[in-house]
């Protein structure tokens, strides 16, 4: 082939704030421990080399290597302690444990059709789809005809489920050292690679598997899927570390939150897992999160505080790497959110108390105000009403947001919303000052009523609450982030 030339395949996209946190899911990251200056995990745990040659599926490689490791920790447990002959014998019989890159490909995305993958998508839907070996599924083809292919297989997708990943955790702290640190933990604890996204180095946004590190150089060392054209005979060599951008640790086990009044029958489990692993909510003391006690109205600053910190990281990332791309201007700036612009008026909130910077924060934004204009009231418990205006506030706000990037880069705007069910409350004015927030909040369906046509404007609202209407309200926020992928 005279123009041939090494694919990547990584579509670039703004990180979901729902991504579990590393630190939060694995363990604090210890910035006393030391490390050597050099190390890379052992061969056997690197999976077969893999060359995509001119196909645009890197992630679906890097996938493919892991769930060969996976399989072979299952079946083997240590590898390194298998006998050299043994496991010779392993790796000769190759279609027993080699996985397939185009099933990940083909099948292990969302909504788009174009040649390469998101890596959020990709990581998610293995954990809920699942994965194939090389002797189901072997064909190699690029976007569009892989997808038409998988189609063709409707049966395997139910052999795919039992080859899913348990979960996954984002390693992508803004602090390069805080970084370096939680890739040198994840490596030496967990054994394997990591899931790696570069942006620029490869010539284009292309996935590797992360294996190591040479402080000597101040490199990483990582696992290309380019062959034996690339790196060492496994395909390993070196790259820049800040060449590293988003890294992710797969794990073929679940992680367990450690709240034990939490459990996996009650109905809100997964949003408190969810809000939880991402940083967003935590426990009232290391094995309690107490789901049922009521949440008051400094809480639930400090909440709301924590999501627009999140949300403003991604909206700068996004206008960073829109400018590089060049579909937004270099000269187009967008004023911070969290700025000191508004003095607190109120007579309860101290400067010295915990929540004054939360309360300070979300009131300078217009999110929340006072019962009064001298009094904040901060240890009174949230009402239902309260928590939907600041949900229909906070989502207005980052909607916004969204929009004057677009407008100024391709002027469109974000989708319109499909609204959900707008029946009335019996119990909800349309006089009140919080009808229309309860409206726009169920129609967007963040919220239901309590009951038949009841809503409870008034009552209290519980951790567990709190914990699930934050949580579809942040897989809102994600799906909006999603629709501005056009810029990069």
């Amino acid at each position: 082939m005279d123009n041939y030339k090494k694919s990547t395949g990584v579509i670039p996209e703004i990180a979901p704030i729902r991504n579990y946190d590393y630190e939060v899911a694995c363990g604090a990251i210890n910035d006393k421990k030391t490390y050597p200056q050099e190390f890379e995990i052992n061969e056997r745990y690197l999976g077969f080399l893999k060359d995509q040659e001119y196909f645009n599926c890197c992630v679906g490689c890097v996938m493919s290597s892991l769930a060969e490791i996976f399989e072979l920790i299952e079946q083997y447990e240590d590898l390194e302690k298998i006998p050299e002959v043994e496991w010779k014998k392993i790796i000769a019989d190759r279609d027993s444990v080699e996985f397939s890159e185009f099933w990940a490909y083909g099948a292990l995305r969302t909504n788009y059709e174009g040649e390469g993958m998101f890596v959020s998508d990709a990581v998610k839907n293995w954990s809920e789809k699942g994965i194939l070996p090389t002797k189901f599924f072997n064909l190699r083809e690029e976007v569009p005809d892989i997808l038409e292919e998988v189609k063709k297989f409707p049966n395997l997708y139910e052999t795919a489920k039992n080859y899913k990943t348990k979960s996954y955790v984002s390693l992508n702290y803004a602090l390069e050292e805080k970084k370096d640190l939680a890739i040198k933990e994840a490596l030496t604890k967990y054994k394997h690679g990591l899931l790696g996204v570069s942006d620029k180095y490869f010539g284009g946004s292309h996935c590797i598997m992360v294996v190591g590190w040479n402080d000597k150089t101040n490199k990483y060392k990582i696992k290309n899927s380019w062959g034996k054209d690339w790196g060492d005979e496994h395909g390993v060599g070196e790259i820049p570390k800040h060449k590293l951008n988003d890294v992710y640790l797969i794990l073929d086990k679940e992680l367990q939150i450690p709240f034990k009044d939490v459990q996996k029958v009650d109905w809100f489990y997964k949003a408190v897992k969810n809000m939880y692993f991402a940083n967003l909510m935590k426990g009232v003391d290391e094995t309690h999160f107490e789901p049922t006690r009521n949440i008051n109205r400094a809480e639930m600053a400090a909440l709301i505080h924590r999501i627009v910190i999140m949300v403003e990281e991604r909206v700068n990332l996004l206008i960073k790497l829109s400018q590089e791309k060049g579909s937004l201007s270099k000269d187009f700036k967008i004023p911070a959110l969290l700025v000191e612009n508004r003095n607190l008026p109120f007579t309860d909130v101290d400067s010295k108390a915990w929540y004054y910077e939360d309360i300070k924060a979300i009131y300078s934004l217009n999110l929340i105000k006072g019962i009064s204009d001298t009094l904040f009231a901060p240890e009174d418990n949230l009402t239902r009403a309260e928590l939907a205006t600041l949900c229909v506030r906070l989502y207005s706000l980052i909607v916004n947001r969204f929009n004057e990037i677009l407008e100024n880069s391709n002027g469109k705007k974000l989708k319109e919303d499909n609204m959900g069910d707008t029946k009335e409350f019996t119990d909800v004015s349309k006089d009140s000052w919080y009808y229309n927030y309860i409206k726009t909040c169920c129609s967007l369906e963040l919220m239901t009523g309590t009951g038949d046509n009841i809503f409870e404007p008034e009552n209290n609202t519980t951790r567990a609450e709190v914990a699930t209407i934050l949580n579809r309200l942040m897989k809102c926020i994600d799906g909006k982030s999603n629709e501005t992928r056009s810029l990069l």
